[in-house]
């Protein structure tokens, strides 16, 4: 009977390891997930502006001519290029946003592996500790 309480504790202990390991798995999956929607939303949000930048100048383009002006002068020109710079800022800002909070949940992965490392070891000495001591 002596023996069987060191085996059932380190038994137990194992358990705890692979409970503690499966749920840092199953968070990493989670997580990783929800980064890749992250990341497809920032693009989707980038597509859409570029698009209604692109709508944008077009407009503007057409306002010009139909007001009897052209779309080729220095002045046109400088307001279309402004259009397409707050654009093509816009767009990578949303890209960036996307990719920033993808990359957050990515390092929260690494810190919840180290941390679960860090039970698992904690566990373990604690499960050999009271085995032997049950010995």
């Amino acid at each position: 009977m002596a023996q069987a309480v060191p085996a059932l504790i380190l038994g137990s202990t194992a358990l705890d390891m692979k409970a503690q390991n499966d749920e840092m798995k199953a968070k990493a999956a989670l997580n990783e997930r929800r980064a890749k929607a992250s990341t497809a939303t920032g693009q989707r949000k980038a597509s859409e502006i570029r698009r209604k930048g692109r709508v944008l100048e077009s407009d503007a383009k057409a306002i010009m001519a139909a007001g009897g002006g052209v779309t080729d002068d220095a002045g046109a020109i400088e307001q279309l290029a402004d259009i397409a710079n707050v654009t093509d800022y816009n767009q990578l800002a949303a890209l960036y946003e996307g990719d920033t909070e993808a990359e957050g949940l990515r390092l929260e992965n690494r810190y919840n592996k180290k941390i679960t490392r860090t039970k698992q070891f904690a566990t373990a000495l604690s499960g050999a500790s009271k085995a032997f001591g049950a010995a």
